[in-house]
């Protein structure tokens, strides 16, 4: 992942995003012999996907929890992010 932008109080939300990229990978890995991607032997699909959509629930806990108890000066970080949409933005979309 390259460097982004990021609060302070985003950081496990960050680490959760980057545990579900690896556990929507497990399992999965690249034969160029049969031209994709194939199943490793001794990985469990179905455990596999119960992680999954158990750090799914985790991180949906973890950003309700950390976006309602935000202080105001981290509510004023938010609202001025750098990547957040601008006015600009909206107005190109709409103009599509």
């Amino acid at each position: 992942m390259s460097s982004f932008y990021q609060l302070a109080f985003e950081k496990p939300i960050v680490e959760l995003d980057a545990r579900i990229e690896q556990a929507q990978h497990v399992g999965q890995a690249e034969i160029p012999a049969l031209g994709g991607v194939a199943e490793q032997a001794g990985s469990d699909p179905a455990s596999a996907k119960d992680d999954l959509k158990k750090l799914i629930k985790q991180r949906e806990k973890t950003l309700k929890k950390i976006y309602k108890d935000l202080s105001p000066w981290n509510t004023v970080r938010v609202a001025r992010h750098p990547e957040r949409p601008q006015t600009r933005d909206y107005i190109e979309y709409m103009c599509r």
